[in-house]
């Protein structure tokens, strides 16, 4: 199974490892958690991720919605490139900010 870490510091969620269809619901109950404490807009560091896959895209988009329904937002920083490309072909950096 690939490892994948999730930490939390105030609305800065960080993520390291992959994100696959093996750990996507682990991914997605962590990230539910912090969605229901969150008090403000939502970071997602992207720094020590090097892989996610369309299930976790797909959690991804959720977390937007759920995110908008508390006139939310959320961003993603420190995606490396190839990320950055899934976001370009998927068009989801015109759902959420992509830095």
């Amino acid at each position: 199974m690939v490892e994948l870490k999730i930490t939390g510091r105030g609305d800065t969620v960080f993520l390291s490892g992959e994100v696959d269809v093996e750990n996507c619901g682990i991914f997605k109950e962590e990230l539910r958690k912090i969605i229901e404490n969150a008090a403000n807009d939502i970071t997602l560091d992207f720094s020590a991720l090097d892989y996610i896959d369309s299930a976790g895209l797909g959690i991804l988009v959720g977390v937007y919605k759920r995110l908008l329904e508390k006139d939310f937002s959320m961003k993603v920083v420190n995606a490396n490139d190839y990320i950055k490309k899934l976001f370009r072909i998927t068009k989801l950096e015109t759902l959420f900010t992509v830095e």
